[in-house]
């Protein structure tokens, strides 16, 4: 019986740190330049285009990449959302109306939905 014990113990120790570590190399992948993969088609080559989006009181994520994404601003509208969580964008997004710019990164474009000048 201390053996059964003992023996899943063990199993939930060495499954967690899998998970845990899994989860930190993807997230170290990620701030070291994964996303450029999928931001990369983000960006036009030729030019860019600026797009003005309104942020009404009430949009959440969703309805910020929904529309980004409708714009062609963004490639993917999960990625989006997914970093707005992961880097606490989501509480910080001011409304307003903003110039979006069709070669900023994702997090540029974070970066001037946080912003107070609008």
């Amino acid at each position: 019986m201390n053996r059964q014990i003992i023996s899943l113990t063990l199993s939930g120790i060495i499954t967690l740190f899998t998970i845990g570590g899994s989860v930190i190399s993807l997230q170290r992948g990620y701030d070291k330049g994964f996303y450029m993969i999928y931001e990369s088609s983000n960006r036009e080559k030729v030019f860019s285009r600026d797009v003005e989006i309104e942020i009404e009181k009430g949009f959440d994520l969703i309805d910020i990449a929904q529309e980004l994404y409708d714009q062609k601003i963004i490639a993917s509208k999960t990625l989006f959302v997914s970093q707005g969580i992961i880097y606490g964008y989501e509480s910080k997004i001011k409304k307003g109306t903003y110039t979006i710019s069709s070669n900023m990164s994702n997090v540029e474009i974070f970066k001037v939905l946080t912003s107070a000048l609008n």
